[in-house]
């Protein structure tokens, strides 16, 4: 602000020179409260950034209390977290069912899957181009307990 009232004065100072009944003090002072406006903006928008960055801090501090204390209450529904994970699967011969249960995190999965056989592709060359077949398509049923 300064270093523009400066120049200001500095220039009407070299322009008025040759005529010294000339008067920029009006000038002047519209250039003062020009810059206070925009010093005075520039303040407010900082306390509005300082204010907005205080308000997303304090809904980010909230959020994660809401989620630690959703874990508790999840880890006392469960009956806390189970270090087991354990997976088995079976294929039934000569057929597309399989069938795959897992345990992890003290939850059951029992999942039921027709999926073609991974060894089509072996039969020969006209395999999977010859069109979407039930050899290769796969459906998938899962239960959870």
């Amino acid at each position: 602000m300064m270093q523009a009232d400066e120049y200001f004065r500095r220039e009407a100072e070299d322009s008025t020179r040759q005529n010294p009944e000339w008067d920029y003090s009006k000038e002047t002072a519209y250039l003062k409260s020009a810059l206070g406006e925009i010093a005075q903006r520039a303040r407010k928008m900082q306390e509005i950034k300082l204010s907005a960055a205080k308000q997303t801090n304090q809904a980010m501090q909230y959020l994660q209390i809401q989620q630690q204390q959703l874990q508790a209450i999840q880890q006392q529904i469960s009956g806390g977290a189970s270090p087991w994970n354990i997976g088995a699967a079976y294929r039934i011969p000569d057929s597309n069912i399989n069938l795959s249960c897992t345990y992890q995190q003290g939850r059951t999965n029992v999942q039921l899957s027709c999926v073609p056989d991974e060894a089509i592709g072996l039969l020969g060359p006209n395999g999977f181009v010859n069109g979407v077949t039930p050899g290769n398509v796969g459906v998938s049923f899962n239960i959870n307990i």
